[in-house]
């Protein structure tokens, strides 16, 4: 989370050390990861990457991700949709 104070023209990060970044960041930076074809897929709420773009599996072979100003936030197909690699998200509690 960015913090903009009216009093100071230089936004500041203010928030739990977990710094925006782009979607292949964010995958450099987990700790557990691995290929598209070696997700658990009981377990919800794991990012799933493809060059560029992240998405969010959220069980059943389905994942949400935000496909454009065209299509919007859509649920997709885990399979077939060109995702490569999957991980926990460093921070969240998986249950």
């Amino acid at each position: 989370m960015w913090s903009n104070n009216p009093e100071d023209p230089s936004p500041k990060y203010d928030g739990n050390e977990f710094k925006d970044c782009t979607a292949d960041g964010l995958l450099s930076r987990s700790s557990v990861k691995g290929s598209i074809s070696t997700i658990p897929r009981d377990v919800h709420g794991l990012a799933v990457y493809m060059p560029g773009h992240v998405g969010v599996y959220i069980g059943g072979g389905k994942v949400i991700e935000a496909k454009g100003h065209t299509y919007n936030v859509v649920e997709t197909d885990l399979d077939g949709r060109g995702w490569k690699n999957w991980s926990y998200i460093d921070g969240i509690k998986y249950v």
